[in-house]
């Protein structure tokens, strides 16, 4: 077994321990953890409209990945108290990812071996890569998409090399091929509920599935193939809508269980009872919730999508394929383009159309959404290694050094710094909040990504053996991007409710013991706007480097007369920190 892969393998466990400050999109919370975190600890949480108004994602994967991981952290909560924190919330579920994206390492593996390829370079390509740790080792569905497609893909290749791919008509080659074809089904199945996008990736390994079996024994064959897909559809395609349809509230387990044995034999026995009965089904099929028609209804809503980031076109081939892998990209292209222009033969074999087409069309398809996020093509790293790894057995130095840089690069720049300070900021306000007792907190979030409520670990009701039930309340107020009158109004409303309530305390005759705290989070950089605002007094409180917001980029000190640590120092603290203020109002002279 390859050492360095062994080591690389280790590295991506420690830096998911550390764990890695840098904040990538809320989706990696808010469609994960922070879903599952009300249900398990009692945690104050914010769903987002698509958990509540419009049933868009499918339950299972959060309750599989985090839900899992937070069922075994309450567990250890009996034994050590205290263990319920930012950290082991951050942790937990991100450590069950590490675990699942080995199972990439496998599949990279297995791929390798049944193309003939050296594995080692490319499981330490994989290894090496950035999005390992940075995307594949948290809670995004991507991750898990992937395994998906290194899966189907795999399958496909197994089912077209086997020689049930050959048909013969024989017992033994026939149920090969339905296995096959059941796993596959059941596969693209879940797929498309856990992402709707997965049919981009699912469609070329399918038509490359079905061209085969033409190829090699016929349509008749294709035919009983495509129809051996039904059994696991039905199958995976029923448990999902059932799941989802019971979680969102659609249908509930009373309507499953509404007709006992007596009342089924009372029912075929009245023509009225049956009527009823046809009634009451199609009533309850009308009311089940199906997530990816959901996802496709709105995503065709042009009016919803253009509510979201619209992006150019070609930005998943222009922009996000090399943000992830450049070095590959490209050696690939200016390799393909060398030999097109020394007028040299370009031979593409079988293997390697499948490997190409692997990258190429689901890229292309995604491209058709004009709404473009890099994660969205992270799947097509297991074809685009095993191509690079098929066709270039000796990699130059120049490219092992481009490639280590490259990598290094991106993850300081997504695993650490971008959004950096918010899930340390977070953690520090759960300990402020359980400081002091009968304190009404105000988390003001100015500037930066959406914050995840369950990070603060705050709760009136929760479990006593988790975590001691808080007398204080904690409310944030997540202002995104607002303009400066939408702060002020803000700050004006909560400093009144604080006013208003020691002014009550004082009309009652009795001194009100609980109090009212405001603070506000926001980038360093954003510093001088709040010199600005003259009625208020913003005492910082705590900076939480590294902290980069592409929203509101640095600018240049001026580092006169200064040594280098020094304005390093500064540097850090003006234009690279996330900054919490405690606000109060400056009281007239």
């Amino acid at each position: 077994m390859n050492k360095l892969w062994i080591a690389l393998v280790l590295l991506r466990f420690i830096i998911t321990l550390l764990p890695q400050s840098g904040y990538i999109h809320p989706d990696e919370f808010f469609q994960n953890p922070e879903v599952v975190a009300e249900s398990i600890f009692g945690f104050q949480v914010h769903k987002t409209w698509e958990w509540t108004e419009l049933p868009l994602r499918n339950a299972i994967f959060p309750y599989a990945t985090s839900g899992s991981a937070f069922l075994a952290l309450k567990k250890l909560a009996e034994f050590i108290p205290g263990i319920v924190n930012t950290y082991t919330l951050v942790v937990f579920p991100r450590l069950l990812m590490a675990t699942l994206s080995l199972s990439l390492d496998l599949l990279v593996y297995k791929l390798c071996q049944c193309l003939r390829v050296k594995a080692d370079p490319c499981l330490v390509l994989l290894a090496s890569s950035y999005v390992m740790p940075v995307f594949c080792c948290r809670t995004f569905s991507n991750g898990p998409e992937t395994i998906l497609y290194a899966l189907v893909m795999l399958l496909v290749l197994k089912a077209t090399q086997s020689k049930a791919a050959s048909g013969g008509g024989q017992k033994r080659h026939s149920k090969t091929r339905s296995n096959y074809a059941f796993w596959l089904s059941v596969l693209i199945s879940y797929g498309i509920f856990m992402r709707l996008t997965f049919v981009a990736f699912a469609v070329w390994p399918m038509l490359y599935w079905v061209f085969m079996i033409y190829y090699r024994s016929g349509l008749p064959r294709v035919i009983s193939s495509l129809f051996a897909l039904i059994p696991g559809t039905i199958l995976t395609v029923g448990a999902c809508i059932l799941t989802d349809s019971l979680y969102y509230g659609s249908i509930s387990i009373d309507t499953l269980y509404s007709f006992s044995t007596d009342q089924f034999v009372e029912t075929v026995s009245s023509f009225e009872a049956v009527r009823n009965l046809t009634v009451s089904s199609f009533e309850a099929v009308r009311n089940l919730t199906v997530t990816p028609l959901n996802f496709l209804m709105y995503n065709t809503d042009m009016a919803k999508l253009s509510q979201h980031p619209i992006h150019p076109r070609i930005t998943h081939f222009a922009v996000n394929l090399p943000l992830f892998f450049l070095p590959i990209v490209f050696h690939l292209v200016s390799s393909f383009l060398s030999a097109r222009l020394q007028f040299k033969k370009v031979t593409f074999d079988q293997i390697n159309v499948f490997l190409f087409l692997g990258v190429v069309i689901p890229v292309g398809v995604l491209s058709i959404i004009p709404h473009q996020e890099p994660r969205y093509i992270l799947p097509v790293v297991i074809p685009l290694l095993v191509l690079f790894c098929r066709n270039f057995r000796n990699m130059s130095i120049t490219f092992k050094v481009s490639w280590v840089t490259w990598n290094i690069m991106g993850f300081v720049v997504f695993g650490i710094l971008h959004q950096g300070g918010l899930v340390p900021s977070l953690g520090h306000l759960g300990n402020l909040s359980k400081n002091t007792a009968h304190t009404h907190y105000n988390f003001v979030f100015h500037r930066t990504y959406m914050p995840p409520r369950h990070l603060l670990a705050s709760c009136q009701s929760c479990d006593s053996h988790v975590m001691k039930p808080s007398t204080n309340q904690v409310a944030v107020h997540d202002l995104g991007g607002a303009d400066i009158s939408t702060l002020t109004q803000t700050f004006d409303r909560l400093l009144q409710d604080s006013e208003v309530r020691g002014q009550d305390s004082k009309v009652r005759g009795h001194e009100d013991k609980s109090k009212v705290a405001v603070y506000v989070i926001s980038p360093s950089t954003r510093h001088e706007y709040f010199s600005h605002l003259g009625r208020y007094d913003f005492h910082l409180e705590e900076q939480f480097p590294f902290h980069l917001t592409m929203e509101d980029p640095m600018t240049m000190i001026n580092c006169k007369n200064e040594t280098w640590m020094n304005c390093a120092k500064e540097f850090i603290k003006t234009q690279f920190s996330l900054n919490l203020y405690r606000v109060t109002r400056i009281k007239a002279p």
